[in-house]
């Protein structure tokens, strides 16, 4: 199943969606916004993770296995991973806490949240932060999600990321992941801005340094909620830029490349050309839709920012692939580095 939500006994899906039905149609869709103290109940999340030894049989006799502990769920007895006996649990109550933590003073609405796999061993809660929304002359609006997403065990780490995606499903959790931070900066001098960089998100591992870890993610986090206000600069600055149609295509041009005509055969070429002219017509249809041709963003550099975006979200993979796939691509591959390049390359071009 593509959802992977993990499905009690009684076959309800653990999971809760605010006011949304998801696209699967399963879980609870709840009407009003619910506390801290709701979500665990609401999302299935209501259990706790049980730290047992492993034994082995010799000759009808049972010897603990060094080093090694079972990660039970204390609700179903189900074994839900095998971790050595250094790995640090991370609990589903301490995720729900962590996210109204990061939050702050911004505060936070839990919009989803879930347990995944068969057995419910990973999980994932999706917040939105209201304040964070970035709106361009106060009428383009893009919303700011927290996606916190955790495993007991099975190899995978502790996630916080930035989004702009609403996660329901498996979606995010059974992607690589990528560590670091990096904010945009304001000369003030020049009153220009600096290279900027998307926020990939952060890593940390269940070990004895996770506390600490925490505590720097929390704080980075801080200063990407801090950004936003110079984030909201850039694009409005973005939306003041007019650019021409030929300004328009030599842009997308640069993000996209060109097929070099010395490197490849006739065959190739005429292939590769068959791309770029394909990926040009569909660029210029979505340029020229509603989304696009708003207060904020017609005829704008910021406009045409969003459509090369909009693009490598929804039709930079040509082949057919899963709605996972997609999101893997547009968030953690080669999509997020095509959209790193495309928000470089508009950057360079504010006066």
């Amino acid at each position: 199943m593509a959802h992977n939500l993990n499905i009690r006994e009684d076959g309800t899906a653990a999971m809760f969606s605010l006011r949304q039905s998801p696209w699967h149609g399963l879980g609870r869709v709840i009407k009003q916004e619910l506390k801290e103290s709701e979500v665990a109940e609401a999302a299935g999340l209501d259990w706790t993770v049980l730290e047992k030894p492993i034994y082995h049989e010799t000759n009808g006799s049972f010897t603990s296995i060094d080093g090694e502990k079972a990660l039970v769920r204390s609700d179903t007895n189900q074994v839900m991973s095998v971790v050595s006996t250094d790995y640090r649990v991370f609990s589903n109550a301490e995720l729900i806490a962590l996210s109204a933590k990061i939050a702050g003073s911004t505060g936070v609405v839990f919009e989803a949240a879930g347990c995944l796999g068969k057995t419910g061993g990973s999980q994932w809660l999706l917040g939105y932060m209201p304040e964070l929304d970035i709106r361009v002359r106060e009428t383009d609006a893009t919303k700011s999600y927290m996606l916190l997403a955790n495993s007991h065990g099975q190899g995978r780490a502790l996630l916080v990321m930035p989004t702009t995606i609403r996660v329901v499903c498996q979606n995010c959790l059974n992607m690589a992941t990528r560590g670091g931070h990096k904010t945009r900066r304001l000369n003030s001098e020049l009153g220009k801005f600096d290279k900027a960089a998307l926020s990939t998100g952060y890593s940390v591992h269940h070990d004895g340094a996770l506390e600490r870890s925490l505590g720097d993610v929390v704080e980075a986090y801080q200063a990407f909620i801090q950004d936003k206000v110079i984030t909201q600069e850039i694009y409005e600055q973005m939306a003041e830029v007019k650019v021409s149609k030929v300004d328009t295509v030599e842009y997308w041009n640069k993000v996209f490349g060109m097929p070099s005509a010395d490197e490849l055969d006739e065959t190739s070429k005429a292939r590769a050309l068959k791309v770029a002219r394909e990926r040009m017509e569909r660029l210029e249809s979505i340029l020229a839709s509603p989304t696009c041709q708003t207060d904020a963003t017609q005829g704008s550099l910021y406009g045409v920012l969003q459509s090369t975006t909009e693009f490598v979200d929804h039709f930079s993979l040509r082949r057919k692939v899963s709605a996972t796939s997609q999101l893997s691509h547009s968030q953690f591959g080669a999509g997020s580095k095509l959209k790193q390049r495309a928000f470089d390359l508009a950057l360079e071009m504010v006066a």
